[in-house]
């Protein structure tokens, strides 16, 4: 039972008192892949010292002696009792995964099969951008976005093309390219999914807005190191102007001036 409790404690640390640490990290935002990789390993460490404590406690009630002893004082009730709980539990968080997750898939596959239709249909123009097809389409919303899939590409608005310099609709592509190579979407959709499924944990609503500012911060810097901050800059500012989103400006701050070093 010793065991069962190291690994609650554990699963309580990860859960709680690591992301309550990354979320007031001022260097978060300067190393955001670190970031990215610290936030989701303590989320994965927390599961799976929660499956395992389960796994250890059904062990014990299987295997451990009918009445108290020393090993295991409270007796093999107490550790059933546990199981069954745990057991119960997991199997609605299960079924709940599975209730809320099914409408986010289908949201996501109709906006992946619009902007796929638009991009076939109404696309002026198509170039490969390392490996990736980027498609211009006609539309007067400046927009570009990544569209993953058997065969991954960049949707980029002619509005928006005519509003930037050549340089820094290189950096705008660099950074979709980005969000495809680095699966950036499926780990967006796991942290909505799990803040849907567990709303009351004050930890997966931090990390649910935590992936989806380090996934872009990530991306900015991976198209920083190959187009030059200066180009992503211009590029951010001019969409803010455009879009009216100023997280953006945030961004073009950022990374404005800053030398082509990894994050």
């Amino acid at each position: 039972m010793r065991v069962v409790l190291i690994l609650l404690a554990a699963a309580a640390v990860l859960a709680l008192a690591v992301p309550a640490y990354l979320a007031r990290a001022g260097w978060r935002t300067r190393r955001p892949g670190l970031a990215l990789g610290l936030w989701w390993a303590a989320y994965l460490g927390g599961a799976s010292s929660l499956v395992a404590s389960l796994g250890w406690a059904l062990v014990v009630g299987l295997t451990g002696p009918g009445t108290g002893t020393d090993q295991y004082p409270q007796g093999p009730t107490d550790v059933i009792v546990f199981c069954w709980t745990a057991l119960i539990a997991v199997g609605a968080l299960g079924s709940l995964a599975l209730t809320r997750g099914e409408p986010l898939a289908d949201a996501r596959r109709r906006s992946v099969a619009l902007l796929t239709l638009l991009s076939g249909a109404a696309a002026y123009r198509t170039e490969q951008h390392g490996g990736v097809a980027v498609s211009y389409v006609e539309s007067e919303r400046a927009l570009a976005a990544s569209l993953p899939g058997r065969t991954p590409r960049v949707v980029v608005t002619s509005r928006l093309e005519d509003a930037l310099t050549a340089g820094e609709l290189h950096a705008v592509i660099e950074h979709e390219r980005a969000h495809l190579v680095r699966r950036h979407g499926w780990i967006s959709r796991m942290a909505r999914l799990n803040v849907s499924c567990t709303p009351v944990l004050p930890g997966a609503r931090q990390l649910d807005r935590s992936t989806r500012l380090l996934v872009e911060l990530v991306a900015d810097d991976v198209a920083a190191r190959a187009c030059g901050p200066a180009d992503l800059a211009g590029a951010l500012t001019a969409m803010s102007a455009l879009t009216g989103d100023r997280s953006l400006l945030l961004r073009a701050r950022r990374v404005a001036g800053r030398p082509r070093a990894s994050s």
